[in-house]
């Protein structure tokens, strides 16, 4: 049994000390159960119909996270994500990405197509990588 299902589009959480999760390409649109998850590491939402991030403010150990192709808006949340390393916000609606400026540890970020214009708050060790605006 995996340690995830998802009902509904409801992301349903079997194990909370996941590290790893792909989520890229599922019919998830509520991550809310990942709020439990302490442990989790790495996760990839690529593709999906998310918006709401808000669940991942308890997540402390977060280094990876993917969320091209999402309707996310709202990135607030990852001020907390201190131990994020790589972020990929590619074809988002996010336009303001001033929480990530705690972030000392972000080595890349994905701009790809995005309409981001300030990264002054970035680190300076960080790699954008964009195109396409």
């Amino acid at each position: 049994m995996k340690g995830y299902e998802i009902i509904d589009g409801k992301l349903v959480i079997h194990n909370t000390s996941l590290e790893w999760l792909d989520l890229s390409d599922t019919p998830v649109t509520d991550i809310s159960a990942l709020a439990g998850c302490k442990s989790l590491k790495t996760l990839y939402l690529h593709n999906t119909d998310v918006t709401d991030i808000s669940a991942l403010a308890g997540c402390k150990s977060l280094k990876t996270l993917g969320l091209s192709w999402t309707r996310v808006t709202d990135i607030s949340v990852l001020a907390g994500c201190l131990a994020l390393e790589w972020l990929d916000l590619s074809r988002t609606h996010a336009t303001d990405i001033s929480a990530l400026g705690g972030c000392t540890a972000l080595k890349r970020l994905g701009l790809y197509d995005t309409h981001v214009t300030d990264t002054s708050m970035l680190p300076s060790t960080c790699t954008i990588y964009r195109y396409g605006n």
